[in-house]
């Protein structure tokens, strides 16, 4: 598929990606309860209404579809071979862990000087009927070997037990 240029800006995107970590860590810590993350995560929602973009998110069953769409997407090879190496160590973690997996990427623009950047945000997303929790979180981010600044960020303040 070709696509348009995107509309959302890669900072909203990272920011976005921040203020849901707190809710998550804050469910994770059971310092707020499941309807007070559901309200913070609807207030969320609507404060980034206008700064992330629904055409811009894209939906993969499985890593071979989100690997054959990065592959019309991204011009170098290489960075696609490590990109789906990356999700792919954290997607075998999650799984192994008893986790439903999704996969997705987020296609987002940044300006440098004179020029614009367009960037792609692979990821998987997982869920689980009992919830995720510190250790199983702490166990899927690292399952690879190059962190990336968002898996950083994910772990950073996690008690290990």
């Amino acid at each position: 598929m070709n696509l348009p240029f995107p509309k959302t800006r890669d900072v909203d995107y990272i920011e976005f990606q921040r203020e849901l970590l707190r809710i998550n860590h804050g469910i994770l810590r059971n310092q707020i309860s499941k309807d007070n993350a559901q309200i913070a995560y609807e207030k969320l929602l609507k404060d980034y209404k206008g700064k992330l973009f629904e055409e811009d998110l894209f939906y993969f069953d499985n890593l071979e579809d989100l690997t054959r769409e990065l592959e019309v997407n991204v011009i170098d090879r290489q960075s696609i071979a490590e990109c789906v190496e990356h999700e792919g160590r954290h997607a075998r973690a999650a799984i192994k862990l008893g986790y439903n997996v999704s996969y997705s990427f987020v296609r987002s623009y940044s300006r440098i000087g004179e020029k614009l950047l367009i960037r792609i945000f692979p990821r998987i997303g997982v869920s689980h009927e009992g919830g995720l929790n510190y250790k199983n979180l702490f166990a899927i981010i690292n399952a690879v070997d190059n962190p990336s600044p968002l898996d950083i960020e994910a772990v950073a303040d996690i008690p290990i037990n």
